[in-house]
């Protein structure tokens, strides 16, 4: 078993009320990151926006297919570790766009089948 960390997008309260206005202001460049991560990803998308990633937690796990099981039944699981963040919302399951750790450094996006290598 080994420690996986977790990385996901947390934004912050005033970033969500900057998106959330109704008036014409242009959509933010770190929004349609945060959108490419989430909807469209792929290697250089994840990469150019992972400023907005925050360590979140980690999971102890055999391999990345352990971690993707375990992270979508996260709560109440001693096998995850929930970490403080600056947004201060907790690691939510393991979703298209979220970043996985391995031990020896190497970073992989969540995919919509599998994981990316970054």
């Amino acid at each position: 078993m080994q420690k996986y960390k977790i990385f996901q997008v947390k934004l912050t309260q005033e970033q969500v009320a900057s998106i959330s206005n109704q008036d014409n202001t242009p959509v933010p460049d770190w929004y349609k990151d945060y959108i490419d991560t989430t909807m469209y990803p792929d290697h250089s998308k994840v990469n150019k926006a992972l400023y907005l990633y925050n360590h979140v937690g980690n999971i102890t796990a055999k391999n990345l297919d352990d971690v993707y099981h375990i992270g979508n039944d996260p709560f109440d699981n001693d096998a995850v570790e929930y970490l403080s963040n600056p947004s201060g919302r907790s690691m939510h399951s393991l979703t298209v766009g979220d970043v996985v750790e391995d031990p020896d450094g190497k970073k992989y996006f969540v995919n919509f089948a599998g994981f990316g290598e970054l």
